[in-house]
């Protein structure tokens, strides 16, 4: 269990992807680490753990690949990661897209 607030952690999340600031996700540990100096170790922990749960979402699980898509994945990544931000769930979402269907 871990003593970082969900809203650090999603606000660290969205800096680490990089979403509006690129036209591609990013793997950006310095956005982090500028915004974020004390949380150190735990932090990028936490990053880490989160995307990799979410790389493991099959493009099946929220298949088919149609207009409701997104919002399919939307609930997965909701359903997983109950304390993220919107805004962190549509980052995960952007990068798993870029990741699975690009």
């Amino acid at each position: 269990m871990s003593s970082l607030d969900d809203s650090l952690v999603s606000d660290a999340i969205v800096r680490y992807i990089g979403e509006d600031r690129s036209p591609f996700p990013l793997d950006e540990i310095s956005a982090v680490r500028k915004a974020h100096a004390n949380e150190g170790l735990e932090l990028t922990s936490m990053i880490v753990q989160t995307l990799v749960r979410s790389e493991a979402i099959t493009p099946g699980e929220v298949a088919p690949s149609d207009d409701g898509l997104r919002e399919r994945l939307y609930e997965k990544l909701r359903a997983l990661f109950p304390g993220l931000s919107e805004q962190a769930v549509r980052a995960i979402a952007w990068r798993w897209g870029f990741l699975n269907l690009r």
